[in-house]
């Protein structure tokens, strides 16, 4: 298991992740979500949510590993199709991630192997709920021209 903590002051994103993913769970290219918690540390009170642990990283990391030869074609693939399930699970639910990078699919080891799940849903969106006028919502490396030129995150 895998915890993120944040002070309870400054846990907004993360208490929003953990209602996401309560609703999320039942994809298998999701990470798995087994609840939350405030605790109280050195007299702070901390907010926690715990998370399936990936003890094999994320793609990010997979990548940097390998940028000398790349990976191979069938893991990409792999990779691909598990992202894609996943999205389609997030999309039928009706939420728009707006932070998927490298750095944000994790690599859990399984029985059938290597399986991507999408996590860091605390940028995610309901799809139809109104937006914070400019504002942006996402790493701008990662994001898509419409969605910086227009602030838009929903298909039209």
């Amino acid at each position: 298991m895998a915890v993120k903590s944040a002070k309870l002051g400054s846990s907004r994103s993360l208490q929003k992740e953990n209602f996401i993913l309560a609703d999320l769970q039942g994809s298998p290219n999701v990470l798995g979500y087994y609840g939350d918690d405030v605790s109280i540390e050195k007299g702070r009170q901390f907010y926690n949510l715990f998370l399936e642990y990936a003890s094999l990283g994320s793609i990010g990391d997979r990548v940097r590993r390998c940028s000398r030869v790349g990976l191979p074609k069938v893991e990409v693939k792999g990779f691909t199709k598990g992202i894609l399930k996943g999205l389609k699970h997030v999309h039928k639910s009706n939420y728009v991630h707006c932070d998927l990078k490298l750095d944000n699919v994790l690599l859990v080891q399984t029985s059938d192997g290597v399986v991507p799940k999408l996590e860091d849903f605390g940028l995610a969106k309901g799809v139809g709920k109104k937006k914070q006028q400019g504002s942006l919502r996402g790493t701008p490396l990662y994001m898509a021209l419409e969605s910086i030129h227009y602030a838009e995150y929903e298909p039209k």
